[in-house]
């Protein structure tokens, strides 16, 4: 015989008292193991989620610290009452509120996700792109919670396709109706997450040459080598063919000289050599071929193939100096003569 049935006066809402004790102790123990494990997997990601090792540990272990106590608490509860025997109205509103309650910790853990992206992303532009990327966390987060907002509603018998078919009739409206605007700034997102350049970079988008002052929302601008400042869509940026000067790991540069018919052929051969050392002799640079290509129409013609590693344009253009007085050196050591254009007499008609 039951201890409800010697004492019917125990009873909760239908249920014996006892039966609440052990849907209580049912609940409180779930919620010890949560928070148990929820400790453990904190303290072993930590563990490992150093800043330099793998993304992956770092994002679980910024995802398991999003874990909060009071939906474990809530969830543990909700488990626990279904030990009772409820009215059908009763199950279907902790079955509800159980769902709402793994919806707001899921949203809560993609969230997360990406707050930690958006961190990663900003600290790899080195402050290249802060608006946009904070747009794009602004955006993701709306996203999460508009859908765990809609099954919230979905879960309390909300009729959401009219909602949503209204939004999306509305949305297409006001997508045409800025489409120049929602193209720069998809533009800009696009921008930020591949990370083509930086602020500080040299570029070359098609024709217009400069370095880049800001990314905005909108636009791109650069400032050019004569000094106007550029503005450039970013729908235009992304759509172009772009040069980042700044990341050429070395610049090769190809230039010619000339030297008299009147050469000597040892002279000539010895030529390649001698502009090998001058380029050689150069910190940071190094000749790739030097070879006598033409026979012009009143000089010899050399090609020189040289290499910088250091592909800043000052400093390219301090070899360009340097190796060019030294060919002028070497060859003038040699007696080689560096001929002018030859000059072509008009002949005068007499009076």
């Amino acid at each position: 015989m039951r201890f409800a049935e010697l004492n019917p006066l125990l009873r909760v809402f239908g249920n014996p008292l006892i039966d609440w004790l052990l849907a209580i102790a049912i609940g409180v123990v779930i919620f010890l193991a949560l928070i148990l494990l929820r400790r453990l997997l904190i303290r072993q990601l930590d563990r490992y989620a150093t800043s330099a090792s793998h993304p992956g540990l770092r994002l679980l272990a910024r995802v398991a610290g999003r874990t909060l106590v009071t939906p474990l608490l809530a969830m543990s509860l909700v488990l626990g009452s279904k030990y009772l025997d409820m009215s059908t109205k009763v199950e279907r509103f902790t079955t509800d509120a159980l769902e709402l309650l793994i919806a707001l910790q899921i949203g809560l853990w993609l969230a997360g996700a990406v707050a930690f992206y958006t961190e990663e992303k900003r600290a790899q532009s080195a402050g290249t792109g802060g608006i946009t990327i904070n747009i794009l966390d602004f955006g993701l987060r709306f996203v999460i919670w508009t859908i765990v907002v809609l099954v919230a509603l979905s879960n309390l018998g909300v009729n959401i396709s009219a909602a949503l078919t209204g939004l999306g009739i509305g949305g297409v409206a006001v997508a045409f109706a800025l489409q120049n605007l929602l193209g720069d700034l998809l533009g800009s997102i696009s921008i930020a997450l591949d990370q083509p350049f930086a602020v500080g970079d040299a570029l070359t988008i098609d024709a217009l040459t400069g370095t880049v002052e800001a990314v905005g929302i909108r636009s791109t601008r650069l400032r050019s080598v004569t000094g106007e400042q550029i503005v450039i869509a970013n729908s235009d940026v992304v759509k172009s063919r772009l040069r980042n000067w700044s990341r050429t790991r070395e610049r090769r540069k190809i230039f010619s000289f000339r030297v008299a018919y009147d050469t000597p052929l040892a002279k000539l051969e010895a030529i390649p050599s001698l502009v090998r050392q001058v380029i050689d002799a150069r910190p940071h640079a190094r000749c790739e071929r030097c070879h006598m290509r033409n026979l012009g129409d009143y000089a010899l013609e050399f090609e020189v193939s040289m290499v910088s590693e250091d592909p800043g344009l000052i400093p390219l253009a301090e070899l360009e100096q340097a190796v060019n007085l030294g060919i002028v050196g070497v060859l003038a050591e040699q007696g080689i003569e560096i001929p002018v254009a030859a000059t072509v007499a008009v002949p005068t008609r007499s009076a």
